[in-house]
């Protein structure tokens, strides 16, 4: 059995998590479950690479999530590994208009 990631979030998470809360608190502990999973080799992202909107997100992954009721998955964790034990949340948001996508190329100076 390997052993878990290091789990690192950036600086500057918190206001994803709040922006999170606001719409539904639920959704704070889904994320940071999904986070964990990542960690422990339990889930794994979809690769990003170049998007038109957002510039070249390679070597960043996505994952979707939303509260268990919702059909539609709004949201998305953003995370890269920086190493090969470590993994390194980035970014939390709306995928609704690239939100999650835009605010993470702003973050990284895209």
């Amino acid at each position: 059995m390997r052993p878990p990631h290091a789990l690192e979030w950036i600086d500057g998470i918190e206001t994803d998590f709040v922006d999170l809360a606001t719409v539904d608190p639920r959704l704070v502990g889904i994320a940071r479950a999904i986070a964990l999973d990542v960690a422990n080799h339990h889930r794994h992202g979809k690769a990003l690479g170049r998007r038109n909107i957002s510039g070249d997100l390679s070597g960043f992954y996505r994952l979707s999530f939303d509260v268990p009721e919702q059909r539609v998955q709004r949201f998305r964790l953003i995370y890269d590994r920086p190493d090969d034990s470590t993994i390194r949340i980035v970014g939390l948001g709306e995928r609704e208009g690239s939100a999650v996508y835009r605010a993470l190329a702003q973050r990284l100076g895209n």
